[in-house]
């Protein structure tokens, strides 16, 4: 699912933030944030988290590169995508 919002930053910043969610709870979403993805990027995530792709609950456990959680290879997304674009917004910060 892909979601267009206005977020507010900790620092105070606000933009207009397009993200393909990748799971949802009451409080976040958590997903890739296209505004730091090239378009080509943004077609490697649309390949595996596309339009019929339903957000699924926010992992007890934040799956963050580096942290020995997350396959690469097999979910289709580099490393390098996921440290440049995976982010969790907070509900309470977006319009």
């Amino acid at each position: 699912m892909i979601k267009s919002f206005t977020y507010t930053n900790a620092k105070g910043q606000t933009a207009t933030r397009v993200c393909n969610v990748v799971h949802e709870s009451p409080t976040e979403i958590v997903g890739f944030d296209y505004n730091k993805l090239s378009p080509d990027e943004q077609a490697i995530v649309n390949r595996v988290y596309g339009a019929d792709h339903v957000p699924t609950p926010v992992p007890a456990v934040h799956a963050t590169p580096g942290n020995g959680t997350l396959d690469y290879d097999d979910l289709g997304i580099s490393r390098k995508l996921f440290v440049k674009a995976y982010r969790c917004f907070k509900k309470a910060n977006m319009k």
